[in-house]
């Protein structure tokens, strides 16, 4: 192996107990467009930065999350999951990448104005690129709110504001010697993978009320936490090629080769055994959840198997998209082999 390969791990296996999504929603093709249509005005992109959204393909992931699920409902949840990477790429590797103080007004401006706070939505107008990116997420949650249970409602606001208080810390973090740990960046990434909203408006598509005193059995509770544990690590494996550079706080990957000064093989092992540990809690929390019965039990039991094919389908979607692996996504797929010297930046840079 050179010094510019590396070799992932074999994620299906990992996930080896779940079916890998195969169905995609009807509705696939038709939305993927609209959504990409419907941002647009709102970003103002260049049309080169369009081919590069389409290019990533997000709508892919919700259409086998969904697959049986009616035009509204795929839409927003797609709509949702293109609006969240986009906006996350503004702290990542946007203008706010480096400018904590910058980076707080937007992300408090974006909140304030999803709550209905007046006074955001007119000082957010000054400006005139984040006020169209804030008014997408409002018009995303103006077609979500009605039919989410009120624990959803709660659940998306909630977690929007700490992937936002975590953006943050990512940011301000950026220095290796601010972190003592890989449990300390975990713990960041948990939050700033920015995933748990994605989760709120699952409920909303199921058309599920799952009740507080449901989310806090110990055993859901865990499930709940693990979906993001297990994100984070997909994403972070995936993606370690394109991310390399931006630093430990944003990179699980990058983290432990410097925290443990190893070099990427190992890291890649150490985050497999990661998701390994976390597979296997996994499935005994899920058979301690076996005793609910009726709406309950069927409610947890739907919202569970969606969890999975978030997580399945994730895996699939990074070896579909061009986000990650440029044009070598299908051969990476079959090698599991990733050669830095084949991703391609003018693909991946305004999509990773």
């Amino acid at each position: 192996m050179s010094s510019t390969t590396f070799v992932l791990p074999d994620l299906y296996s990992v996930f080896s107990q779940w079916e890998v999504p195969q169905r995609m929603n009807k509705h696939y093709e038709t939305v993927s467009k609209e959504t990409e249509g419907w941002l647009s005005p709102f970003c103002q992109w260049e049309r080169n930065k369009l081919v590069k959204l389409a290019a990533a393909d997000f709508t892919y992931l919700p259409s086998v999350v969904f697959p049986d699920n009616d035009y509204e409902t795929f839409r927003t949840v797609s709509d949702y999951f293109t609006w969240a990477f986009v906006y996350d790429d503004r702290f990542d590797v946007g203008e706010f990448a480096t400018d904590s103080d910058a980076a707080e007004i937007a992300l408090s401006q974006t909140f304030r104005m999803l709550i209905g706070d007046p006074s955001a939505e007119a000082l957010g107008a000054a400006c005139e690129y984040s006020h169209g990116v804030d008014m997408a997420l409002k018009d995303i949650w103006r077609r979500a709110y009605p039919q989410s249970s009120p624990g959803a409602r709660r659940r998306f606001v909630e977690t929007l504001g700490k992937w936002f208080e975590s953006v943050l810390g990512q940011i301000n973090g950026a220095a290796p010697g601010d972190f003592l740990s890989v449990e300390d960046v975990v713990q960041l990434r948990v939050w700033s993978v920015a995933d748990k909203p994605c989760y709120a408006l699952t409920e909303y598509a199921l058309g599920i009320n799952l009740t507080d005193e449901i989310m806090q059995i110990p055993a859901m509770a865990r499930i709940y936490d693990l979906t993001s544990e297990l994100m984070f690590l997909v994403n972070d494996i995936v993606s370690y090629a394109v991310e390399k550079d931006d630093g430990p706080t944003h990179n699980i990957i990058s983290a432990i080769m410097l925290l443990r000064g190893v070099g990427v093989q190992a890291a890649m092992s150490e985050a497999e055994a990661m998701m390994v540990t976390r597979v296997a809690e996994w499935e005994a929390a899920k058979k301690d959840l076996a005793y609910l019965t009726g709406r309950e039990g069927n409610d947890v039991r739907e919202y569970i198997s969606a969890m999975e094919r978030w997580l399945v389908g994730c895996v699939s979607w990074s070896y579909r998209s061009k986000r990650y692996f440029g044009y070598e996504g299908a051969q990476v797929k079959d090698t599991l082999v990733v050669d830095l010297t084949t991703v391609l930046p003018s693909v991946t840079s305004a999509v990773a």
